[in-house]
């Protein structure tokens, strides 16, 4: 990417930059980068901004504004027009589809653990094709007739799923309700609030609402029609049986 796109000469080894460095770089912490913070580099011009060619292609950019606890909502030429008033150019660059033409190299070398199946069944073969003689296989040792196998329920891996009540209950096709519960506490969307049917909506599905205000409003707002919001009363009986 250095060489190839940003046109970098030498050995490039680009990497995520320590908070220490975003800090007196950019003025934010990790993870609360954005196009916006290239601001505060304005006058030592030793941060090169890099753009998506098709994040200026969609109708509204989504970005923290220094700060990963909001989101300011904007339009590409509305971001071009803030880089411009800045002084600051962007390198904007064509990011292939991964599995596209003229994407990624297939991976060379000794597989990470991280990488898929297929991957790194590819990186093994070029290993042995190297010269390196394979590791001979170990046979499983056989278990007596009539001997029973321990479970060792000391291992996090071979526990029975669920038990630290962090993986999904219910089965889908077995209790709708009860799933799809679990889906939006345990993705932390929601969490129960005191009063029964009235639920605190995280900020993951926060802003799933309001990505949802901002197409809408602008469908309605095409036929002259306006937002109203109305009260919502909690009856004195239901407070009550809360108690």
């Amino acid at each position: 990417l250095g060489k190839d796109m940003l046109g970098l000469e030498g050995k490039v080894n680009l990497r995520l930059a320590g908070e220490d460095v975003l800090m007196e770089k950019l003025g934010c912490k990790k993870g609360c980068v954005g196009p916006l913070a290239i601001v505060n580099n304005v006058g030592m011009n030793d941060v090169t901004l890099v753009l998506d060619e098709n994040l200026l292609k969609v109708s509204a950019i989504h970005s923290h504004p220094l700060r990963n606890d909001a989101s300011t909502v904007l339009k590409p030429d509305a971001l071009l027009g803030y880089l411009k008033r800045i002084g600051v150019e962007p390198v904007v660059v064509d990011f292939p589809k991964k599995d596209g033409e003229g994407g990624a190299e297939k991976w060379t070398g000794k597989p990470p653990a991280s990488r898929p199946k297929e991957a790194a069944a590819t990186g093994a073969a070029g290993a042995a094709s190297g010269g390196k003689k394979p590791k001979p296989k170990i046979a499983k040792k056989e278990r007596k007739e009539g001997e029973k196998k321990v479970k060792d329920t000391t291992n996090k891996k071979v526990t029975k799923k669920g038990e630290t009540l962090l993986a999904l209950q219910w089965k889908k096709e077995e209790n709708f309700p009860m799933w799809y519960s679990d889906v939006i506490v345990l993705s932390e969307m929601i969490s129960y609030y005191d009063i029964s049917g009235c639920y605190i909506l995280r900020p993951w599905s926060y802003k799933m609402w309001e990505l949802i205000q901002d197409w809408f409003n602008e469908q309605i707002r095409a036929l002259d029609v306006e937002n109203s919001y109305f009260p919502l009363f909690v009856s004195q009986d239901r407070l009550e049986k809360e108690k």
